[in-house]
């Protein structure tokens, strides 16, 4: 788990339904609850599979100098307020775009210096209210439109810029953008070339497993997915990078054809490494384990490596053209 310390924090309000920016003259106080919210939502930022690498693009991008600017005379107001009304008239332009409060802060990850960007995007919720009518208490519900996500709550857009080379992550949202779903904080407003997240590799990988066992007719088999699952832990276990080659072959054994096909489709998904990394969690939750459903309602989840264990696990293929789910040398059933 990487360190993490703010350094200082501010908060402005891109309310769009108000018709100007709202920004904050004078840093927040970076103690107690709100501290802790935070840090807990930077957090969250880090830690979130979906946050994918960029790179700023263009020869002149206003917001890369910004950035650069910034870290070279640290005006942390001065530069958050240009952010965030730059960001806001984007806002006004497309109203689909959700109102927000934007969180700027400049913090410390494992030593190395950086600034944040949270869009708090804004939730309706009830809160209770109390009047007083003819001496008597009236408890009524209100409806707010402008609650921020809870502790619980993953921020849906941010971006955080390393001040030291000006490299890039960022989570973004699409919205309508002139009739067509658009992701707009990467097209428009940090004008940058984004490459996969760890969420959307894990993705990839999937569903071009499913869509070219599905056009070498095997469609109805999960051994594709198994053998997916395994070849992936083999990677990862032995390299710490899965191998595309190694993974083609381990699936599509004996045909050159898909092997080459999936490569091919895989590249055009953005999966362009020939060695492609993972963290370990985003490992065990997508590819350690396979789960399998059956048409009698049975579910079963095992590791990927039971597959071709026949001393854990065997399938039989009975004449009548069902299958027969074997579990072996279990010495106790656990009820949870």
């Amino acid at each position: 788990m990487a360190e993490i310390i703010i350094e200082k924090a501010v908060l402005h309000i891109l309310d769009t339904n108000v018709g100007l920016p709202v920004l904050s003259q004078q840093e927040l106080e970076l103690k107690g609850e709100a501290a802790d919210f935070l840090e807990k939502q930077l957090r969250k930022v880090l830690e979130d599979d979906r946050l994918k690498p960029a790179e700023f693009s263009g020869e002149a991008n206003p917001v890369r100098e910004r950035c650069a600017k910034y870290a070279a005379d640290g005006d942390f107001l001065g530069f958050s307020q240009g952010l965030a009304d730059a960001l806001y008239r984007l806002m006004l332009a497309h109203v689909d775009i959700s109102p927000a409060d934007l969180v700027c802060c400049h913090f410390s990850e494992d030593g190395r210096s950086c600034f944040g960007a949270l869009k708090l995007n804004y939730r309706k919720g009830f809160i209770h209210q109390i009047g007083y009518e003819e001496e008597r208490s009236i408890n009524s519900l209100v409806l707010q439109q402008a609650v921020l996500p809870s502790e619980q709550q993953k921020p849906e857009e941010c971006f955080v810029v390393a001040l030291d080379d000006l490299s890039l992550r960022l989570i973004e949202k699409e919205y309508e953008i002139d009739g067509n779903k658009e992701l707009y904080l990467s097209k428009r407003f940090l004008a940058c070339a984004d490459r996969l997240s760890n969420h959307e590799k894990a993705r990839v990988l999937d569903k071009v497993t499913q869509k070219i066992s599905q056009k070498y007719g095997m469609g109805d088999d999960f051994t594709p997915m198994v053998r997916l699952r395994q070849a992936v832990s083999e990677d990862l276990d032995d390299a710490g990078a899965i191998d595309m080659q190694h993974v083609a072959q381990a699936v599509f054994r004996g045909d050159p054809d898909a092997q080459r096909e999936y490569l091919e489709e895989v590249h055009r998904a953005g999966l362009v490494e020939r060695a492609v990394e993972l963290p370990e969690r985003i490992a065990n939750r997508k590819f350690r384990n396979q789960k399998i459903w059956t048409d009698t309602g049975i579910e079963i989840n095992f590791p990927a490596d039971y597959y071709n264990n026949r001393e854990k696990l065997e399938f039989v293929s009975n004449v009548d053209g069902t299958i027969s789910i074997i579990i072996k040398n279990v010495g106790k059933i656990i009820n949870k």
